[in-house]
């Protein structure tokens, strides 16, 4: 999807749109060469209420999945491992669950 289909999926601005591919809180996103961004069809609207840190992140990835909004790393200001290890004890706890798109292969919580 281009940024003005994804603005208009989401509901949000293109500029708004264009800062999240930036910095990367839409997850499978690719650049191309041209400059235009390539955007996921399953995309989601990153999650911004309250993020956390420490601990309260447990908290805001599980308000984020009830309210149906993405989470990446970095919006966390986390490396991938770090963040995958609060997915994976989430996940452990039974507390949230992931699938994965058919269509895109990204992995949703």
């Amino acid at each position: 999807m281009t940024i003005e289909e994804t603005a208009e999926k989401l509901r949000v601005n293109k500029k708004t749109v264009e800062k999240w591919c930036e910095k990367k809180w839409i997850r499978g996103v690719k650049k191309e060469k041209n400059g235009m961004y390539n955007i996921p069809q399953s995309v989601k609207r990153p999650y911004f209420k309250r993020r956390a840190k420490g601990d309260s992140i447990y908290t805001s990835i599980v308000k984020a999945v009830l309210e149906g909004c993405d989470t990446s790393a970095a919006l966390y200001g986390l490396s991938d491992d770090e963040y995958e290890k609060y997915i994976c004890q989430l996940k452990d706890a039974g507390v949230i669950d992931s699938y994965v798109d058919s269509f895109t292969g990204i992995s949703y919580l």
